[in-house]
């Protein structure tokens, strides 16, 4: 049995379904991660396991295929799975465990009202169903763009598991980034 250094247990699974935000997660992905310890990512398409799987495979294969070939314009590795599933947020739970993931990268609903609902059930439905670190991400704007990094920040969360893995990730986003970052929340 080989021991994991402290640190080392990093594996990012990201879910991605729609051409227009696949590069951007992936591309945070990239500005999260390790770089010392190399390693890929993974990212998950799910598909509904219904008279359409075989078309929606298809078309889950070419993002699949287009994400890698992101991933590579920056030379790191991507793994890549299509999966079959009666429910998205069980399939995604499943591939989680299945490769060990540490987090999950995803991108938020594009709803424009705020409710009670705000994070919709399948995003509840993660929450509930893994002990992980779920990043959820709408960018507006390009990546590079950015010049700062508005972070709210709930009390006591420094007493939250995986508080440093969440600080670390921001650190290393705004360092790769070169912007700064303003934390929000009580003294």
């Amino acid at each position: 049995v080989v021991e994991k250094a402290d640190g080392d247990d990093e594996k990012i699974l990201i879910p991605v379904k729609y051409p227009e935000t696949c590069d951007t997660l992936v591309n945070l992905g990239i500005l999260m991660r390790n770089r010392k310890l190399n390693r890929g990512l993974v990212a998950l398409n799910v598909v509904y396991d219904d008279d359409n799987a075989a078309f929606n495979q298809r078309q889950g294969q070419e993002l699949l295929n287009h994400v890698v070939q992101t991933a590579a314009g920056a030379d790191v590795r991507m793994q890549t799975q299509v999966r079959l599933a009666t429910n998205i947020a069980n399939g995604i739970k499943h591939a989680f465990l299945e490769y060990d993931a540490s987090e999950i990268i995803m991108g938020l609903h594009i709803h424009q009202e705020v409710t009670k609902r705000f994070w919709g059930e399948f995003a509840q439905s993660l929450f509930n169903g893994l002990n992980g670190q779920i990043i959820i991400a709408r960018c507006v704007m390009p990546l590079p763009t950015l010049r700062g990094l508005h972070v709210a920040v709930p009390s006591r969360a420094e007493y939250e598991p995986g508080f440093s893995r969440w600080l670390e990730r921001l650190a290393r986003l705004a360092g790769n980034l070169d912007c700064r970052i303003l934390f929000h929340g009580r003294a």
